[in-house]
């Protein structure tokens, strides 16, 4: 019994050591995924702050050309009101030469109408 204890005994030492090794290269598996697991979650954590900062990009670019709408339409009523002001002057000027004409004449019929009197 003593040869079979030794065998028994040899084999369970052996199937000892293997999961030892075993054990042991789990452990360095396990620390090295925590390591990529670490890794990976900064690498996202940075993704979630260039999302962040590309959303407040967009949003701020969705501002301008809001604005940017806005002083165009601003900018073409203001081109309107020029242009309706230019009309009306145009046409005050106008009106301004006809009765200025018709006064010239008036007069002139007047020192016509004296002179012939």
């Amino acid at each position: 019994m003593c040869v079979q204890q030794r065998d028994i005994r040899a084999e369970l030492d052996s199937i000892k050591e293997k999961h030892q090794t075993e054990i042991s290269q789990w452990e360095k598996q396990k620390k090295s995924f925590e390591a990529e697991k670490s890794a990976l979650k900064i690498r996202l954590e940075l993704l979630e702050t260039k999302e962040q900062a590309l959303i407040v990009a967009e949003q701020n670019a969705e501002n301008l050309t809001r604005k940017l709408v806005d002083l165009q339409k601003d900018l073409a009523q203001s081109e309107a009101k020029r242009e309706f002001s230019f009309d009306e002057l145009e046409k005050g000027k106008q009106q301004l030469n006809a009765e200025i004409r018709k006064g010239q004449r008036f007069r002139e019929e007047l020192a016509t109408e004296k002179g012939t009197s």
